[in-house]
């Protein structure tokens, strides 16, 4: 019976370890609850496509901002979180693609966080300091936050899609325009461009091979927030409070 009891007991364990850790190339299936093992907290993929953690009142804490969009939601094999929409485009990331992310877990302290293999939290929902939400290193519906690493090739697009940001393989960070594929803006680091990074001080930067910044947009300060691909065709880069620090002219 005690045998019986302890092995109801590990099965009943496992399950709770499953409800709150997801491995890499899990997909996440539409309206179900993956609960925190605590039962407190709950993450969910809508039916109207917005990823959200919820608590155990059906209060928000976080969301990706991708309700009327998403279709599909995966902890993908490259340890990156994403929200897909119906034409195969990233609508959210959370950044952590190839940064050997191990595990996608729903805590019990209402964080959801990727971490690698050493246990470093590579994102997280939740700014530990505060509890406000946090999108550190992600983009959602045209907006980068600070800490984002572009892919090479990877696409950044408005939220109207008319528009797209890339970090092209020749090293050039260029803005087109999505119907007509004519550059508004770039870099001008061509043959020059290794990385490119929008940094935790705010500044947009690309660095060559030698880790030498070949292009800046100069601008660094604590209280910026986000970078934005914007319907218009323009790169703004805001603050906490909305106000322009930088932007491209079209």
């Amino acid at each position: 019976m005690r045998k019986n009891l302890f092995v109801m007991f590990g099965l009943f364990a496992s399950i709770c370890i499953m409800a709150q850790s997801f491995t890499r190339g899990t997909n996440l299936i539409k309206d179900r609850r993956y609960e925190s093992q605590n039962g407190q907290y709950f993450l969910t993929f809508q039916n109207d496509g917005n990823l959200v953690v919820y608590n155990r009142r059906n209060q928000p804490k976080w969301d990706s901002k991708t309700q009327g969009e998403g279709t599909r939601a995966i902890f993908q094999d490259d340890g990156n979180l994403v929200v897909y929409n119906y034409s195969g485009n990233a609508v959210f990331s959370t950044n952590t693609v190839n940064k050997n992310a191990t595990s996608l877990e729903m805590q019990d302290d209402g964080n959801l966080v990727i971490y690698n293999r050493r246990r470093n939290a590579l994102w997280s929902s939740n700014d530990n300091s505060n509890g406000n939400s946090n999108n550190t290193g992600s983009y959602s519906r045209g907006n980068i936050y600070k800490g984002f690493r572009f892919v090479k090739g990877e696409k950044i697009y408005s939220e109207d899609y008319n528009y797209y940001l890339i970090f092209q393989t020749d090293g050039n960070l260029v803005m087109y325009s999505n119907g007509n594929k004519k550059d508004i803006w770039s870099t001008a680091t061509a043959g020059r461009g290794r990385s490119a990074i929008f940094q935790d001080d705010g500044n947009l930067v690309v660095y060559d091979s030698s880790n030498r910044p070949v292009y800046s947009t100069g601008v660094s300060s604590s209280n910026i927030d986000r970078l934005s691909v914007q319907n218009d065709g323009n790169i703004v880069i805001y603050n906490n409070n909305g106000s322009i620090v930088w932007a491209n002219k079209k």
